[in-house]
């Protein structure tokens, strides 16, 4: 199936043409995040080489630093170094390079905003960011020292609604997996954290809601739903079929089939969400192109817009 190219000034469904001074600013992060190593210490020396440090000390002796990382459009966020999301935020001012894409290209002033599984609040400040003061972000994050930097990052935001929940298929106390600060962007409700290497998690439980319910309690329509849960998804997916098939919000869902115990596989996700009505999107070669659906997936993010 040949590709179909989606331009960033092209209009689709809820689309917008991005803020063009952002656009070149994550421009200019990213052709440094590509550039050589040695470009990269050329460029960033103090950054680069203090975040390799503390990699190696972190490993070695496991202790974490909390700094200051400055967003590519120009805020600033605190983050733990050397957890792996954080190093990448800290070196070049973003991370995820498909998902901010998707972000960037269909947020919009107005929209509201679900941020579900925040991490620090990296996407939660993005679109804090572009809504400014049209619009909410809904931040959710179930792990409890996780979600305490990510309420220093967007506390003081007015258009930021602090969660410290875990999003479910219905409204319980889940059992909970924290595998440490170092590993804090694997937490998960499943027993097997991806690309780390063995270690204890510390298990609690926590609340859950489903974002049904969410919605219906505070009586407001999302109109953009990233969803990063830790093989988590199709739970979240199950407790959300009024918003699919009323609401129909734009979606952004983390996919990949990594031999997580219990996840259900990423092409089930996706076959799931497109019989509601959904046309699926991916960000490759440096554009978001339609996306033929695969019967197993490595890490990725893929957009989901309701058909027209």
């Amino acid at each position: 199936m040949e590709a179909v190219y989606v331009e960033e000034t092209q209009v689709i469904m809820k689309s917008r043409k991005p803020v063009k001074p952002v656009v070149e600013k994550l421009d200019n992060r990213l052709n440094i995040y590509q550039a050589t190593r040695w470009k990269k210490l050329i460029t960033y020396p103090e950054l680069i080489a203090y975040s390799v440090l503390i990699s190696f000390l972190g490993k070695k002796f496991d202790i974490v630093v909390p700094v200051m990382a400055k967003t590519f459009y120009g805020e600033s966020m605190k983050v733990i170094l050397p957890e792996t999301v954080s190093t990448t935020i800290y070196r070049y001012g973003f991370y995820e390079l498909g998902l901010t894409k998707f972000i960037l290209n269909y947020l919009k002033p107005g929209m509201i905003f679900f941020d579900v599984g925040s991490h620090f609040g990296y996407f939660s400040l993005l679109a804090s960011h572009l809504l400014q003061t049209e619009g909410e972000v809904h931040l959710f994050e179930p792990t409890r020292s996780t979600f305490k930097i990510a309420a220093e990052n967007t506390g003081a935001r007015k258009n930021v609604i602090l969660n410290n929940l875990a999003v479910w298929s219905c409204n319980t106390t889940i059992p909970f997996n924290d595998f440490g600060v170092q590993n804090c962007a694997f937490n998960s409700v499943r027993s097997t954290a991806r690309y780390i290497k063995p270690t204890t998690a510390v298990s609690y439980d926590i609340e859950a809601i489903s974002l049904d319910s969410y919605v219906e309690t505070k009586g407001i329509k999302p109109d953009f739903i990233k969803i990063d849960a830790e093989s988590a998804e199709y739970e979240i997916l199950k407790g959300m079929q009024r918003i699919l098939s009323e609401i129909k919000p734009i979606l952004t869902v983390e996919v990949g089939d990594l031999g997580v115990e219990d996840a259900v596989p990423s092409r089930e996700l996706i076959d799931y969400i497109l019989a509601q009505g959904y046309q699926v999107f991916e960000f490759s070669d440096g554009r978001i192109q339609t996306h033929e659906p695969r019967n197993s997936y490595d890490y990725d993010n893929l957009l989901f817009i309701p058909e027209i």
